[in-house]
């Protein structure tokens, strides 16, 4: 067999492997969860269902009024930290919860090293 054949077996190998870690790591953030990756995904004017398939159910509520603009925050908590989003109903969008501003808090210690291994093993 000609070197140039294997070189080019080996260097096509290469690319497939590289290939399938970036789909897997691609994957993996894309997980929903409460996660600082997830809340930079979160974009102004996103629905509440959008929000909520991104972080991975509702998060707790709360209510205010200011000068007749309904203003709800969200808060999700996980061991990593939090995320805030703000929501308000826009006038011409008639009881659709838009996204006004998301936030992520990290968590005061940051978890150990193994957690994401021991979570994607399912320990």
């Amino acid at each position: 067999m000609p070197r140039w054949v294997f070189l080019l077996g080996v260097g096509g190998l290469l690319v497939a492997v590289a290939i399938a870690f970036i789909v897997a790591y691609g994957l993996i953030e894309r997980a929903p969860g409460v996660t600082e990756a997830n809340v930079r995904r979160i974009r102004e004017r996103m629905t509440e269902a959008e929000v909520e398939a991104i972080l991975g159910g509702k998060g707790l509520r709360g209510l205010v009024i200011v000068g007749g603009i309904w203003w709800e925050d969200r808060i999700w908590s996980s061991q990593h930290g939090s995320a805030c989003i703000t929501f308000n109903r826009s006038s011409a969008i008639r009881d659709k919860w838009r996204v006004r501003t998301a936030a992520w808090t990290p968590a005061v210690l940051p978890p150990p090293p193994h957690d994401r291994l021991r979570a994607w093993l399912g320990w």
